[in-house]
Order: structure tokens, then C-alpha cells, then sequence
């Protein structure tokens, strides 16, 4: 019973819902404007099975108008698109104006073209014809060429003028119209090497102020240079060996080559010592001067090369034209030529010194004796036999007679040292690295031969030679040897003779003799240089005054540059130069000037001092060595006047 009213409660309440559907759906459908709104209801969970649906909606009230973005777009992506459109007109435009349009220029539409040789021979005349072609129906106005050449290139007409850049005025070239122009130079440049010009036609357009340009490098190789370069050296040097290197650079033009300048670079581990003929600037830049074809020019140095063993050195000499800007380089560059010298140690390692110094030139006084120290080693891997060590002293400034060695023999046939195995055992054989030491001794002549000549220049030459055999391949002996070349330069005797006078000399003197106290007695002081060997340089003598002696004034030959300080009272007479002879068959240097004497009471009774010590200096021109001479200075006591006598050397009353 309870059942079936549930279920007929429940068939009601499907009949209503079902009733309100209709409802709506004939309003939905009806021709009639309605407004109703509808007021939603929770949703139905899980939790709300069961439930009915409401059916409270409410006719009359308005749905919610839906919210719709703004219209509209951003400012940076109107920017963008902006930028897009400007872009596209851009390309647009410049395609327009250089393909298109029949009043318009295109570069496309410019013929340049260059004939001349694909080589040439470096310092030779090079022609080239440029055409200028122009295919736009306008034409272009105010057209100008320019011309940049390479490094170096020069004027045709006049070797002595550098191109660099050209503007040469071509004017208006009409549409269909083809222009030519010539342009000639002269290159120069290392052989293969290749050279650009480059060729800029710059032209404007009828309306526009704007300059367009077209451009087109001309490339040429300089096939040969215009000079050949022959060098003349050792390609193997024992380290610390003098090195002698000749180079001729010799014309391979058919015009003559001007202001033609060689530049060597030396390697590191090398001493230059001279050149022949002198360098210009510095120590490895020669100014050649004009090369006619054909014609060359030699030049030589010589200096001492190091390194360690295997090490190669390169020398590189640059030969080419004087730079227009700078005269002590190369402007432009036609020949550069390398040559390696391969450093080896010696088979046999020699060294000596000299009064222990290891230099290759040692500077010695006449008279002097000169001890030579010489070690010797064995540098192969295998063993030396036989080993022979010689020591010639070569020079007129020799003394023979000074010569003496230890265990050795000396020649004097031809003024030989000599060791070998029968004077010296271990040198019968010598063990790889074994090493030896030996001594020897000599010393120079006097600067003046016994016939009163001088020695000018006087050099001793020491040649050490070293020969011994080691095994070579297939158990044959090998010769193996080595050399070494010092030298002994003798200084010139700058001699010093200092008189004091006073009834001689070119002046008079006055005054009491013997001096007395508070009296003024004056003198007269003469000096004179004699130089019997090599020239002397920067020569000067001096001395110093007491307190009560002046320098007077009178100088005689006038002229002569004789000074005085009265702070110090120094007397200075500067020479100058003194060549080589003077005293001997040459006029000697001789200066004279008076002074004054004024003794104190407290000198009665002594021979007072008029000076303080004499000294001569220079520098031997020869040697390179300073050289001169002391004398002890004078007193009251006049030794050098002839008619002086003794009891007029004392202070008196």
C-alpha cells in the first residue's frame, strides 16, 4: 500500500517536471519577445542523487550579457608591422632603380675592362689600356678614374717619383658610348710575387647629388726582379768562427735602376766587426746608388757568429729602391734573399786567452809579457789520435827572442809552437770528451825598430791550429782538425816630456832666484808629446797649481788651448789629435805658459812644489785602448834648465 502511493507520489512529480519543459520550450520557440532570466541552481554531485531538479527559474529576468575583449591592436606590433612594410618598399624601390626603369643607372650595365700582360719583369715600363663602357640608356656625368698602384710602383717618366693613388678626369660617358684609357707605371716587387691596381670609376646621375661607383683589381705577377743577388759566405761555422760574407747585386733591368739600396739582417748570435765599403747607415744598410743594366756593385762584412751545435742562423738581405720619405731604408722591395749558416762544433774544441782574457783582440803595452792559456777537448764520440796542437805568432811587432812554451817546441823558422805526442803523451791518444791544457808565453817589441823608426800599427797574429785522426766509417782514419784566430794590438807610447825653466824657454822670466819669501818669481813650464806608433785621439795633459802659484797668461805658440780653473787651479792644455810618428820623422806637440811663484816664510829653507803631477791621456786609434803618460811634478829645484845651479833651488830670506 505504501509502495504504490510512493510510486504514485512519483508519477506526479514527472508529470510537472515534465509540464514545465513544454513550457519553456513553446517560450523558447514562440514568435513573442520574452525576456526571462534563469537563476542557476548548484550543480548536481554525487551527493545530491535523489533530489529533483528545481523548477524555480523565474520568467522576466535577463540573462547575463557575455563580456567581449576589447577591440584593438598593440603599439609595439603596429611598430612591426611598420617596419615590415618600409622594408618590402625599401627592396622594392632599389630593385626598381638599378634593373628597372629606363632613367635609371644600373652598375651591372658598366663594363670595365684592362688589357695588359698577365706578367712583367720587375723595373720594366707596364701599359695598360682600361675601357669604360657604358650600356644604361643615361648618361653618366662627371665621371673621374682612380688609379691605386701596390708599394713601391714609380712614375715611368721619372724613377724618382712614387705612385700611390691617380685621379684622372674622364667626364661624361654617354648611353651605348665605350671610353679608353691608358695608364702606365713601373713595378717592382720580389720575383712571383703578385701586385694589385685597383681601377674605382666614380660617376653621378642626372637628378641626383649622390656619387656611385664602380671597381675591378688588375691583378700582374712581377715574373723577375730587376736585380739578381749572389752570395758569397760559409754555409758551415764553428761556433765563435769569424765569418766572412760577400753579396753583388748585379742589374737585371733594361733601364737603370736608381737609388738601389742592400739591407742585410744578421741573425742572433752575430757580431759585426767591419765592412767593405763602409756601411751608410748603421751597421747593415748600404747605399749602392744608380745601377745601370749590366752594371753591379760588391759588398763584404765579416763578423763572429755563435750558437749552440746544429743551430742554424739565416742572414736575409733585402735589396730595392730608397725610400722617397726616409733615406736610410728601402722604399720598395725588389729581391729578398736568405742564407743559412749551419752552426757544428768543432771536431777538436779550442780555446785560449790571453793574460786571461778570452776576447779576439787583446791590447798590450810594448815590452809586456803575454802569457796564452790553451785548453783543448776532444767533441766526437770516437777517438782522436795523433793530435797534434801548433800556436804561429805572425807580426813585425813580434820579440823572437821572448818566445817560450811549456812542453812544446818552438820554430823559430817560422815562429812556431808545437806539441804532439813526443813532447805531450796524452796526446798520442785522447779518450771522446778527454781534454788537455797547455801554456805558452811572448811579448811585443818596443814601438821604436833599433834604427829609430816607428812600428805604425804593430799587431801580433796568434793562429792556434789543432789535427789529429779518429775512425771513421769502415775503420778508415779520418782527419779531423780544428782553427782559431786571436790578435795582439801593441798600444802606441804616448810619451810625455814636462820641462821647467827659468833662464830658458820662449819667455822671460823675472823675480829672484833663489825665490824669496813674499816675492813673486815666475817660470816657464814647456810640455811635449811624442807618439811613436799608432794615432791618439781626445789627447789632453793636465796638472794642478798650489795655492801660491798663478797661472800668468802667456801661452806660446798662441793659439794654443790652454786653460785655467781657478777652482782646483787646474791647468788643462787640450791637444786633440797626435798622428802616428810625431817626434819620430814628424813634428812633436809642444806647448809652453808661464807661472808665478810666491813663497810664504814658511818655506825658507826647503825647495818648494810648483806643481802637482803631470798626466797625458788619449785613445789609441789602433787598439781602441786608453792610453798616456805620468811625470812627477816640478819643484823650486829646476833638473831640465841647463843653467840652473843647485843652491838656487831653495826658499831664502
Amino acid at each position: 500500500m505504501k509502495e504504490a502511493k510512493e510510486e504514485k507520489s512519483h508519477g506526479a512529480e514527472e508529470a510537472a517536471g515534465l509540464n514545465q519543459i513544454n513550457e519553456l520550450e513553446r517560450s523558447l520557440y514562440s514568435r513573442k519577445q520574452k525576456t526571462f532570466s534563469i537563476k542557476r541552481r548548484p550543480i548536481m554531485t554525487s551527493s545530491s542523487q535523489g533530489r529533483t531538479v528545481g523548477s524555480d527559474w523565474e520568467h522576466g529576468s535577463e540573462l547575463p550579457t557575455p563580456k567581449t575583449p576589447k577591440a584593438g591592436l598593440s603599439l609595439s606590433y603596429k611598430i612591426f608591422i611598420g617596419a615590415v612594410i618600409f622594408f618590402l618598399v625599401a627592396i622594392f624601390t632599389a630593385v626598381f632603380v638599378f634593373t628597372g626603369g629606363s632613367n635609371v643607372v644600373s652598375n651591372n650595365k658598366i663594363d670595365l675592362n684592362i688589357a695588359g700582360p698577365a706578367s712583367i719583369a720587375g723595373g720594366e715600363k707596364l701599359a695598360l689600356n682600361l675601357s669604360m663602357g657604358n650600356n644604361n640608356s643615361t648618361t653618366l656625368e662627371d665621371a673621374d678614374l682612380i688609379v691605386e698602384y701596390p708599394s713601391g710602383a714609380r712614375n715611368p717618366n721619372d724613377l724618382n717619383t712614387e705612385l700611390k693613388r691617380a685621379r684622372i678626369s674622364v667626364g661624361n660617358i654617354s648611353a651605348g658610348q665605350v671610353v679608353n684609357q691608358g695608364v702606365e707605371s713601373v713595378l717592382f716587387g720580389e720575383e712571383n710575387s703578385k701586385q694589385m691596381i685597383k681601377f674605382t670609376l666614380e660617376y653621378r646621375v642626372a637628378g641626383s647629388n649622390a656619387i656611385f661607383y664602380k671597381e675591378k683589381v688588375y691583378d700582374i705577377v712581377i715574373s723577375s726582379a730587376p736585380v739578381t743577388v749572389q752570395i758569397s759566405s760559409l754555409t758551415e761555422a764553428n761556433a765563435g768562427q769569424d765569418v766572412a760574407v760577400s753579396v753583388t747585386v748585379a742589374s737585371n733591368s733594361t733601364e737603370t735602376l736608381r737609388g738601389v739600396m742592400l739591407s742585410a739582417d744578421y741573425p742572433f748570435g752575430f757580431t759585426y766587426k767591419n765592412a767593405s765599403p763602409d756601411t751608410s747607415y748603421g751597421k747593415n744598410t748600404w747605399l749602392l746608388g744608380d745601377l745601370a743594366p749590366q752594371s753591379k756593385r760588391t759588398v763584404s762584412f765579416s763578423g763572429t757568429i755563435d750558437g749552440q751545435d746544429g743551430e742554424e742562423k739565416v742572414f736575409r738581405f733585402d735589396v730595392g729602391a730608397q725610400s722617397l720619405t726616409d733615406e736610410k731604408i728601402i722604399g720598395a722591395v725588389f729581391l729578398s734573399v736568405p742564407q743559412t749558416v749551419a752552426i757544428k762544433k768543432p771536431f777538436i774544441g779550442i780555446n785560449l786567452s790571453l793574460n786571461g782574457e778570452t776576447g779576439d783582440l787583446y791590447a798590450t803595452k810594448a815590452g809586456r809579457l803575454i802569457r796564452g792559456d790553451l785548453v783543448w777537448q776532444n767533441n766526437t764520440s770516437e777517438k782522436i789520435t795523433a793530435l797534434a796542437i801548433s800556436v804561429k805568432l805572425d807580426g813585425s811587432a813580434l820579440d823572437r827572442s821572448s818566445v817560450s812554451a811549456e812542453r812544446g817546441f818552438y820554430r823559430s823558422s817560422d815562429n812556431t809552437i808545437v806539441w804532439d805526442a813526443s813532447t805531450v803523451d796524452e796526446l798520442n791518444s785522447v779518450e771522446p770528451g778527454g781534454t788537455g791544457r797547455l801554456s805558452f808565453g811572448f811579448s811585443a817589441l818596443p814601438t821604436t825598430s833599433s834604427f829609430g823608426s816607428p812600428l805604425i800599427n804593430p799587431e801580433i797574429s796568434v793562429i792556434v791550429g789543432a789535427r789529429g785522426f779518429r775512425s771513421g766509417e769502415n775503420n778508415v782514419p779520418e782527419a779531423v782538425d780544428s782553427s782559431l784566430t786571436k790578435r795582439v794590438r801593441v798600444n802606441s807610447n804616448l810619451a810625455l816630456i814636462s820641462n821647467l825653466y827659468y833662464y830658458s824657454g820662449p819667455f822671460t822670466n823675472t823675480g829672484p832666484l833663489p825665490p824669496k819669501a813674499d816675492q813673486e818669481t815666475t817660470y816657464t813650464v814647456v810640455w811635449t808629446l811624442n807618439n811613436p806608433t799608432n794615432a791618439v785621439s781626445n789627447v789632453k795633459v793636465t796638472t794642478a797649481l798650489p795655492p801660491y802659484v798663478r797661472f800668468v797668461g802667456k801661452v806660446d805658440p798662441d793659439g794654443s788651448d790652454v786653460s785655467f780653473n781657478q777652482l782646483g787651479g787646474q791647468v788643462v792644455w787640450n791637444v786633440g789629435n797626435v798622428p802616428a810618428g810625431a817626434g819620430f820623422g814628424l813634428p812633436s806637440r809642444q806647448v809652453a805658459f808661464q807661472i808665478a811663484f810666491t813663497p810664504s816664510v814658511s818655506q825658507i829653507g826647503n825647495a818648494a812644489k810648483i806643481t802637482d803631477d803631470i798626466i797625458s791621456s788619449g785613445l789609441d786609434s789602433f787598439t781602441g785602448s786608453l792610453v798616456g803618460d805620468t811625470k812627477v811634478g816640478f819643484t823650486t829645484r829646476l833638473a831640465t834648465d841647463p843653467f840652473f845651479k843647485e843652491a838656487e833651488a831653495v826658499v831664502g830670506k
